[in-house]
């Protein structure tokens, strides 16, 4: 499985979240990005993360953008810090969500279990790093990011 380790340092993003159970991630995650399209949107996010914050029972799932001091948080915005971290960062190529759901699969069925002693114990973030769409969706490429133990 292709991925390669980059060193990124803390930042902070701001977007709008909702919790969801695990079994129903792959059916909600998709529907929560066709809302946030169609959402009055003052600050103008893109949508540059998908953050995904695991807990025992579900995942609270946010749709994020890097925060700017500048930017004042409306009601329905939330903010989370990403820490400091070695990341391990896995590619992503085709359209969306098929092949971002086949990665994820990859990565927490074959790659995850195979290197449990580089994850933080708690095992409680990862992030979807998006670029700007392309014309051609089957050509789109994103990022799926782990965080690695601190050594």
């Amino acid at each position: 499985m292709e991925s390669w380790i980059d060193a990124k340092k803390a930042f902070t993003v701001i977007g709008y979240g909702m919790d969801i159970p695990y079994d129903q991630c792959n059916a909600v995650c998709p529907e929560f990005w066709k809302d946030f399209s169609r959402r009055k949107n003052p600050l103008q996010l893109k949508g540059m993360f998908g953050v995904c914050m695991m807990h025992e029972d579900h995942m609270h799932y946010m749709i994020a953008d890097v925060y700017l001091p500048w930017m004042k948080l409306d009601d329905e915005l939330e903010a989370a810090e990403i820490p400091s971290s070695d990341w391990v960062i896995f590619p992503v190529h085709g359209a969306l969500p098929d092949s971002l759901q086949k990665v994820n699969s990859e990565v927490w069925n074959s790659w995850v279990p195979a290197h449990q002693k580089d994850l933080p114990t708690n095992g409680s973030l990862m992030l979807e790093m998006y670029m700007p769409p392309v014309e051609d969706m089957s050509q789109y490429y994103c990022e799926l990011w782990l965080p690695l133990q601190k050594k």
